[in-house]
Formats: C-alpha cells, sequence, structure tokens
C-alpha cells in the first residue's frame, strides 16, 4: 500500500511538471510594458525630441509645422518683425537709385574758387563748415526726398541738390551754407580769391571790366568772401 501510494504521488509530481507554460512564463504572457494592462506602449517622443505622436495626428502635424516655420526663419536670419533683413536703410530715391552720387565740382566750394573756376548766369556757393558730405551720404542711404518736379534731393538739413546726368555729379540748390550769386558778382568773387586777400588788388583788375563796375555786386560778393580764408579784412 505504502509503495502504491509513493508510486501515485510521483506520477503526480511528473504531471504537474510537465504541465506547458505560456511564451513568456508560467503565468501567460508578460506586459513589457510593466502597466500591467496587456497593451502595446503609447508612441513616445522621437529621438529629434521634436515631434510627439501621442497627442494625436492633429498635435503631430502642427508641430511639424511650426519646426518648419521655425527653419524657415533660421534660414532668413532674419530678427525683424516682418521677416526680412533690410538693415533699417530706406529704398534710395530718384536717380541716386541708379547713379552713385558725386561730390559738387570745386566751383561751389569757396575756397576751392579760382579764376578760372567757370561762371555761370546763377552759381551756388558752398560756405565753409557745411556738411556736404553728410548730405551725399544722406542720399546714398534714403534719407533724402526726391521731388521729381523740381527735380531735386530735399534733405532734413533744409538744403537741396540736383544731379547732372550721367555722371551723378551733385550741384548745390538752396538752403543754409549755400549763397546763390549772379554772374557778375561771381566774377568779383573770384578776383577776390585770386588776390589772396588783397581787395585793392581785386578792386583794380575789376574796375578795367565795365560789366562788373557795379557796386551792389562788389558787396555781395565781399559779403560772400569774408567767410573764405583768404580775407584779411577790409581795406583801411
Amino acid at each position: 500500500m505504502r509503495r502504491t501510494l509513493r508510486l501515485l504521488l510521483l506520477i503526480g509530481i511528473g504531471l504537474v511538471l510537465a504541465k506547458p507554460h505560456g511564451p513568456d512564463g508560467p503565468d501567460g504572457p508578460t506586459n513589457r510594458s510593466g502597466n500591467g494592462n496587456g497593451a502595446d506602449p503609447p508612441p513616445h517622443e522621437s529621438p529629434s525630441g521634436k515631434i510627439n505622436t501621442s497627442q494625436g495626428t492633429k498635435s503631430a502635424s502642427d508641430a511639424v509645422e511650426a519646426e518648419a516655420g521655425l527653419g524657415r526663419s533660421r534660414q532668413s536670419g532674419s530678427n525683424s518683425p516682418g521677416g526680412s533683413d533690410t538693415g533699417g536703410q530706406k529704398p534710395v530715391q530718384g536717380p541716386a537709385a541708379n547713379t552713385d552720387p558725386r561730390a559738387p565740382s570745386s566751383r561751389h566750394n569757396l575756397n576751392q574758387i579760382r579764376r578760372k573756376s567757370p561762371a555761370k548766369d546763377e552759381n551756388t556757393v558752398v560756405l565753409p563748415g557745411t556738411d556736404v558730405n553728410g548730405d551725399i551720404e544722406a542720399i546714398k542711404s534714403g534719407d533724402a526726398t526726391w521731388n521729381p518736379e523740381t527735380q531735386r534731393y530735399e534733405l532734413d538739413s533744409g538744403r537741396s541738390y540736383g544731379m547732372e546726368l550721367p555722371k551723378g555729379t551733385l550741384f548745390p540748390d538752396s538752403g543754409p551754407g549755400f549763397v546763390k550769386l549772379d554772374r557778375p558778382q561771381y566774377q568779383i568773387l573770384k578776383e577776390m580769391m585770386n588776390a589772396n586777400g588783397d581787395l585793392d588788388a581785386a578792386q583794380g583788375r575789376i574796375e578795367q571790366n565795365p560789366y562788373l563796375n557795379s557796386e551792389s555786386d562788389w558787396n555781395a560778393a565781399l559779403e560772400v568772401f569774408k567767410n573764405s580764408n583768404r580775407y584779411q579784412g577790409d581795406p583801411q
């Protein structure tokens, strides 16, 4: 009897040991996600860290569009609100948009006027200390207003300039630091400059020309000449 019970016990143990197990262990499928519900793990963040598809199709699409927009912004290198980097420079108007402005002729610069400087019916003289170079830079940078009716550049300095084409040479027209002289007045000014401040010598040459023998013209030229580096005072 004891032998029979022992045999039955051994047979029972053998049956238990021979029972088939699940593919992942004796208790059935193992949940690899570790969440205990047996479901597949949700999609996780991509290696780039940019798109999380767990937020749904629409969120993923929005993320793609946002990333694309950021890429365009980086490529443009723009910091401006409009998305285009113009450096803050205004568009150049008038002929200076196609032709680089050049400094006015020396015949306009008081301290550079000589006897050979050509006199015209109307002559604009630039007095020393006038910031012509600053005006030129303003025209180049678009800070001057082009008036198509007068064909002049108008600046915040109050001065205006015209431009001779095709070379692009500017000529002063009006404003602070500019003085207009007619032909006789400019001729007298040239004699004063040529005489190096010797007004008696300049007067002697002027008296030889009947077209320049005008007291009003002399006075107008003298007022301009007083601003030059050759003025030595009125004769005694």
